[in-house]
């Protein structure tokens, strides 16, 4: 079976089978049908020719809390923030920490889900040299996880936001 590419449109030649999907970016040049059959006049071309949808894109900013001020962190626990979707974004950035600097109380970020419906480890630290954490990471996956663990002698809280640009069409 033989394919071209025209406008973002793959057309066939073998049954003059016409693929029905427009690329999500603006059609402005028509798209040659190199086939007179009915799929063409099935989808609006009276002479071969047809354009493709326009798909509009827009921004969504989402600024929102992950854990809010004050998430109680005991000693031996780990707060999450339960899954956050940020499919769309190309970077996300986010903001967390906990009241005072310690070495034994961690952060993990994870994305997912992988193929196996786990989600995967990406980055991690200690609150060692300071009580918060601002890190910009790409998206791995569809959505992400921030974790904080107490492995401290003394109860904490813990905060976090996170920040990102998606496209939404």
């Amino acid at each position: 079976m033989s394919t071209t590419e025209r406008c973002g449109v793959a057309v066939w030649f073998e049954c003059g089978a016409i693929a029905r999907s427009c690329p999500a970016w603006r059609q402005s040049t028509p798209c040659k049908v190199r086939s007179s059959s009915a799929d063409a006049a099935e989808l609006g071309a009276e002479t071969g020719v047809f354009l493709c949808q326009e798909e509009s894109v827009v921004a969504e900013i989402v600024y929102e809390n992950v854990l809010d001020e004050g998430t109680p962190l005991p000693i031996g626990g780990v707060v999450g923030s339960g899954p956050i979707d940020v499919n769309g974004a190309r970077a996300v950035h986010l903001m967390f920490g906990v009241r005072e600097p310690h070495a034994d109380i961690y952060w993990r970020l994870n994305f997912g889900p992988l193929t196996n419906g786990a989600f995967a480890l990406t980055n991690s630290g200690t609150f060692e040299d300071g009580s918060s954490v601002a890190i910009a990471v790409p998206v791995f996956a569809p959505s992400l996880f921030l974790e904080l663990e107490n492995q401290s002698t003394q109860d904490e809280t813990g905060f976090g936001t996170i920040y990102f640009i998606r496209d939404v069409t």
